[in-house]
């Protein structure tokens, strides 16, 4: 290995390392946004980002960044939330329709946090 590949992976590590803490924080963000999702599901719209659209946003976003930062169990998960999400989304100019409480997102949501749960204390 080259200084420069050597020099390249301490780089990569530290980025590792200044991502896991966050890692706990974007989970429960993920998670606020199901609950905002269940609380807004009274036929009310709050203004902005529909929080369905949120929901999805949220979990597509950990999906890339904790792949790329080294965390491919937790990527992974978000992944999977993340499809199980875009299926529900509804179509350029439709409406968004309310989220029923699924066991399926409820699955998939204790999944990502156990995953990161397991890459923070790695």
């Amino acid at each position: 290995m080259t200084d420069a590949d050597l020099e390249a992976r301490r780089q990569i590590e530290a980025l590792q390392e200044l991502f896991r803490p966050h890692l706990a924080d974007r989970v429960r963000e993920i998670e606020a946004a199901w609950e905002a999702l269940q609380v807004d599901g009274d036929g009310t719209r709050p203004a902005g980002e529909p929080p369905l659209r949120r929901f999805y946003r949220l979990a597509h976003s950990l999906a890339g960044t904790a792949g790329s930062f080294g965390y491919p169990a937790v990527g992974t998960a978000a992944r999977e939330l993340e499809r199980h999400l875009h299926a529900l989304l509804p179509a350029e100019g439709q409406e968004y329709l309310e989220v029923p409480p699924s066991a399926e997102i409820l699955r998939l949501l204790a999944a990502l946090a156990r995953a990161a749960d397991a890459a923070v204390r790695a």
